[in-house]
């Protein structure tokens, strides 16, 4: 839908930025809806009853998506790139391609920068509702105006990206906003656990989240565009090699690995829990803040270390912009 260098950056601007907001309308259902205060339960994250509703809400809403996303691309589909059908190719003919396309030396850079950034994000997940619960004693309605302050920082991400792009390259680019989002996305909590930062049950709190949240969503939103972008990138690469587009393939076995790495990295907060004895079902105590403080520096320097070592392995990514437009002209140049 978009070859060109800049414009698939603009493309996937949009893409993250509606993702962006649809996950911010989630956030709204949750804790505005289902995980709501009660009465019975002043702290709405803590109310059991509230998940199973939400469980299949999630799961109609997951359903509606992806039906939406495969009926709406039907009309595209006819402008796609189509492969000449060739009656004498074989599995191994398949094979040895899918083969080149995996081990091309910028998609295993990429893949090794998502894996690793993977269990960054799989331990965030896991530990982020505690932090917010224990750590920061925030209500489900104080995580609900949190998010919704942040709604506009993908927006900003979306616009920031492709100009980022043009000015220093995408890598470069992506690296220095990757950088920017760990520092801001932490330093709250690190001020919070040395001590500095004691705004809990104030006004101010929400403020000053929101503002660190919001500079590091801008930037790890810019960062996750030109990211996608320079995946893309690969797939005219891997063309000029092998003569056949692998879109599917790259996708795939992009956010495949990284995906299951998530998955296993969010068993993690339950161990670093478990070290620590954190009860279950527990209420925000003078006791819980000690816990949830020692998990804190577990958890800080881990990720950090992780999200870092993310970092420096997109210094490993060698297309640019001068290298795409050479793949370009050489795949117009096949063409009969």
């Amino acid at each position: 839908m978009a070859p060109d260098y800049h414009d698939r950056t603009v493309l996937l601007g949009y893409r993250w930025i509606l993702g962006s907001l649809g996950t911010a309308l989630a956030t709204v259902l949750i804790y505005g809806i289902f995980l709501r205060r009660t009465p019975e339960h002043p702290v709405g994250q803590l109310n059991a009853d509230g998940y199973g509703p939400l469980s299949i809400a999630i799961t109609l809403i997951f359903l509606g998506a992806g039906l939406t996303m495969a009926l709406g691309t039907q009309k595209k589909a006819a402008g796609f790139h189509h492969r000449a059908h060739d009656p004498g190719r074989t599995f191994r003919d398949d094979w040895r391609d899918a083969l080149v396309t995996l081990t091309n030396r910028n998609f295993v850079v990429a893949l090794m920068a998502q894996v690793i950034a993977g269990l960054g994000f799989g331990i965030a997940a896991g530990l982020t509702l505690y932090f917010q619960t224990y750590l920061w004693e925030l209500k489900a309605q104080d995580i609900l105006i949190l998010t919704l302050l942040g709604i506009p920082g993908p927006i900003f991400g979306g616009i920031l990206a492709p100009r980022l792009a043009r000015r220093f390259g995408k890598r470069k680019a992506a690296m220095a906003l990757f950088f920017t989002s760990v520092v801001f996305g932490h330093t709250p909590m690190f001020l919070k656990l040395i001590g500095v930062l004691q705004l809990n049950g104030t006004p101010a709190l929400l403020w000053v989240l929101a503002s660190f949240t919001f500079v590091q969503m801008v930037c790890a939103i810019a960062g996750y565009i030109l990211a996608s972008s320079m995946i893309g990138d690969i797939v005219e690469e891997v063309q000029v090699r092998t003569g056949r587009r692998a879109e599917g393939l790259l996708t795939t076995a992009d956010s495949l690995p990284s995906k299951i790495v998530n998955a296993i990295a969010a068993l993690i907060p339950g161990l670093i829990l478990t070290a620590v004895a954190f009860p279950t079902k527990a209420q925000p105590s003078e006791k819980t803040m000690e816990l949830i403080t020692q998990v804190g520096w577990l958890y800080l320097p881990t990720v950090i270390v992780l999200f870092l070592g993310s970092i420096a392995t997109w210094s490993f990514y060698r297309l640019d912009e001068e290298s795409h437009a050479r793949n370009l002209e050489t795949i117009a140049g096949d063409r009969p």
